[in-house]
């Protein structure tokens, strides 16, 4: 992660034959939300040092990553919101600015919901396409998506507009950043 001129850029391997595509005019975000039962504040020094105790030992480039973005969230902090998605995020979507593009994102998440629980987050997502347009980008691992091996990850699109589902395999990636390898040829954009 590297940041400059108020930009900042994640790296990762690509691999695979497949480029993602690179847009000139991407939408431009009005509002980010965060959701989580106990959202961890980056000014807060303990909570900081437990995080990042959790980053394994063998891992420095992660450490790395981490302490860029911690300082990054010092900087302009995110708006966080404790509670359980499954009750939190339709008072998001409905707080959002209704002329945005609502985009719906999480990964390695749907693995810490019961299955009963998940079930209820697939439905509410498609309770609230019906809602308004909406564009979900999940990535989610072995047992949650499709998986080939350990630690790898799908990254999946699903695009509700005027009423329609399109669902599009992006990428494989690694559950940690390390990698990505593109499949989608846009073919369906």
């Amino acid at each position: 992660m590297e940041g400059g001129d108020g930009g900042w850029t994640l790296s990762w391997l690509l691999q695979g034959a497949m480029l993602p595509p690179i847009y000139a005019g991407l939408p431009q975000v009005t509002t980010r939300i965060g959701i989580d039962l106990h959202p961890i504040q980056a000014d807060d020094p303990q909570a900081m040092r437990w995080l990042r105790a959790l980053v394994w030992p063998e891992h420095p480039e992660r450490a790395t990553v981490l302490q860029q973005v911690l300082a990054l969230a010092q900087h302009e902090p995110p708006t966080l919101v404790a509670g359980d998605a499954l009750t939190v995020l339709p008072q998001a979507v409905a707080a959002a600015p209704a002329a945005a593009a609502l985009c719906v994102f999480h990964t390695a998440t749907l693995a810490h919901f019961p299955p009963e629980a998940r079930e209820r987050f697939r439905a509410l997502i498609a309770a609230l396409s019906r809602q308004r347009d909406l564009f979900w980008l999940s990535s989610e691992g072995v047992g949650l998506g499709e998986s080939r091996q350990r630690g790898e990850y799908v990254t999946i699109l699903t695009a509700f507009q005027r009423g329609s589902r399109v669902e599009r395999r992006l990428a494989y990636n690694h559950q940690h950043g390390a990698w990505l390898e593109w499949l989608d040829s846009g073919d369906n954009a």
